[in-house]
Order: C-alpha cells, then structure tokens, then sequence
C-alpha cells in the first residue's frame, strides 16, 4: 500500500465516523448536505477499489482531487448540522482531507515514497472479532450485567473500554467503576460469555475460506489473543476453526508475563514458531492488539469485518499503528502475494507515468477555485 492509499482509506472512514456522529446527535439524515456527503463517501470508496486492482488511473486522480475541496465544504456544514454533536469527528476528518491533499500533490510530484511489503512468512490473528464474531454477544451480555447490577453503561461504552483488553483488566477497571469489587453476577462475566457461545457464537464470514487459501499457500499461520486458554478452545472449536492451526499454534496471554497492548504475547509466538518479527502480519480489530503487534516490530492491519465495528473504529486502529484497514477476510491474501512480478510492476510505471504527463510539464495538479 502506497502513503496516498492510506491517506485515502484514513478520509474514507473519518467522513464515516462523522456521518455516524451526525446521525447519532439526531439531526435530519435526509438533507442534501447529507446526501452529497455520502455521494462523495461513495466516490472515495470507488476510487480506494481501484487502488487495490492496481495503480492510479487519470479517473482516480481526477476524483481525489475534486473530493478535496467538496468534503471541507462538506465538513463545514455537518458540524453545524449535528448542532456541535460531531465537533469531534470532523476535526479528525479534516485533518485526514489534509493529510489526503497532500498526498496527492506528493505522488503528482513524484516525491511519493511507496511503500514495499516484506515478505511475510507468518500470520498471526487475534482470536475475537477477528476469527470469531463474538465481540458484539460478549459486551451486550457484559453491558446488561453491568446495568441490572445498578451501573449505567451503553453497549457501545463497553466496547470502547474492553474490547482486545485481558479478563484481568476488565476486572480491574470494573472496580474502579463500583468503587470497589463489583457484584458476582459482574465478576463471572466470562462464565455468562461462554455458556452463550455454543448456541450463539458463530466464525467472522469468510475467515474459514481464508484461512484455507493461506494454508494452501503454505503460510505459517497462528492465533495471538488476550483471551484466556479455555475461551479459546470453546471459541475455536465450536466455530470449526481449530483444524485450521498447528497443535500448539494457539497462543494465550496466560502463556506471557504481561499481555496486550504489550508485544510479549506476539514475540512469544513469533519465537515459537520460528519468524523473525519483521516477516509477521499481525490482523487485530482492537487498538491494544495493534499497539502490541507494531510494539512487536511487526507489519499490522486493522481489521473491521466483525459485527461489533463501527465507524470509529478504522481511524482509531490507523491511528494506533496499523498501515491499512481490512474490511473482509478476503483482502488478507493480497497482502501475503508478494512482491508484483517484473512485468506487472513494468505495467504499473507505464501507467504511472502516463498518469503525471497527462497532469502536465509540471507534475503538479491544476488547483480547483
């Protein structure tokens, strides 16, 4: 992935995470201001589909550059719209339109460094709402113990505290919030979790078809989770996907000292497994997993298929670390292929280079007035 695809992908999911905040606060979803912003969500979601087919088209350039100005406009009117409820957001997404600007003048100057992948001799996936789509059944259930237990708490809260976070410091954060050690009920969260999971917890649509591609690419593969060892053999074998990892390819946090957003637990099974740090892909849905995994030395892409990511999410795992966002399983192969071949990267400077003598003797884009 190049700096302009990722200054690209960071525009994408801010401006969702400000449309998200807009309808949240209230206001009317059905405004012109609000259709023309997810008109533009649209274009930016096209152009970021070119992107992963391969190098930037004239169509493509066109498109960002005349996004730029129309999402500020854009960002303008939504903060006024959401009445202040998106204030927030839209900071965020304007500092990504900047960051998108100037992208986009980097590569027309030529000045873009892209950016190689190394090649990658391990996977590592974190277990929950990357392999299994249990993060949205675990901090509903965890929400309703909370407030029948006299605590107020929304389940979008819990998830924002919790998720990648250790048994061990759920608790401890829970006690901070009872000012003290909370009720049973709230303690045996975990139990209340996983006798749900057999009838309920089902694996993240298309994992187990990905994971299947990588073994028949003989890729190392391996689980790194903050979950404890026996959630981990109920959530793996009750979705089918145990089979899909070597015995004793399954690593806990129980099995290192401390556990994420520390990077023990993905050097301990780096170590086990045999791969220098640098030739591991660490998939994480949690800002704690991806601050162990870019702690570890590793490559690390967010990852948002499961049913509990929202908006929010992408940039905050962007922000944390993580050199792009996987919306499907699927995308985990194009990051494994390796380097292109010598006469697809031949094809894709022939296109380069017609894409920047078509912008003129300059190399630089006509501003918009």
């Amino acid at each position: 992935m190049t700096p302009l695809h990722r200054a690209l992908q960071l525009v994408r999911y801010e401006l969702r995470a400000v449309l998200d905040a807009v309808e949240r606060s209230g206001a009317d979803m059905d405004t012109t201001l609000v259709v023309n912003a997810h008109s533009s969500l649209s274009d930016l979601d096209q152009v970021d589909l070119e992107l992963r087919q391969g190098a930037p088209s004239r169509r493509m350039w066109s498109v960002g550059q005349a996004t730029v100005p129309v999402l500020r406009s854009l960002l303008n009117g939504l903060a006024k719209h959401a009445g202040g409820a998106a204030d927030v957001e839209v900071e965020r997404c304007r500092t990504a339109v900047d960051s998108f600007d100037k992208a986009l003048v980097a590569f027309a100057e030529g000045r873009e460094t892209p950016v190689v992948p190394a090649d990658i001799e391990l996977v590592i996936f974190d277990c929950d709402g990357v392999l299994v789509d249990s993060e949205l059944l675990s901090i509903t259930i965890i929400a309703e113990l909370i407030r029948d237990a006299g605590v107020e708490i929304t389940v979008e809260d819990v998830g924002d505290r919790f998720i990648g976070r250790s048994h061990e410091q759920i608790v401890t954060s829970l006690t901070e919030d009872f000012g003290g050690p909370p009720p049973q009920t709230v303690l045996d969260f975990e139990e209340t979790v996983l006798a749900a999971f057999p009838a309920r917890l089902q694996p993240v649509p298309g994992i187990a078809g990905t994971l299947t591609g990588l073994v028949e690419r003989s890729m190392k593969i391996c689980v790194g989770s903050n979950s404890d060892v026996e959630r981990l053999e109920i959530s793996l074998g009750v979705t089918g996907l145990v089979g899909s990892f070597r015995d004793g390819w399954v690593f806990s946090s129980e099995m290192v000292a401390h556990p994420k957003p520390a990077p023990d637990l993905y050097l301990h099974a780096a170590s086990v497994v045999g791969v220098q740090p640098g030739q591991c892909l660490v998939i994480e849905d949690s800002v704690p997993g991806v601050t162990a995994g870019v702690a570890a030395g590793m490559r690390v892409a967010g990852f948002i298929g499961g049913s509990h990511a929202r908006p929010p999410l992408a940039p905050r795992l962007l922000a944390a670390g993580a050199e792009r966002i996987i919306e499907r399983p699927e995308e985990i192969l194009e990051l494994v292929a390796g380097p292109a071949e010598d006469g697809a990267t031949e094809v894709a400077d022939q296109s380069v280079s017609r894409l920047r003598s078509a912008l003129g003797s300059t190399g630089r884009p006509a501003r918009r007035r």
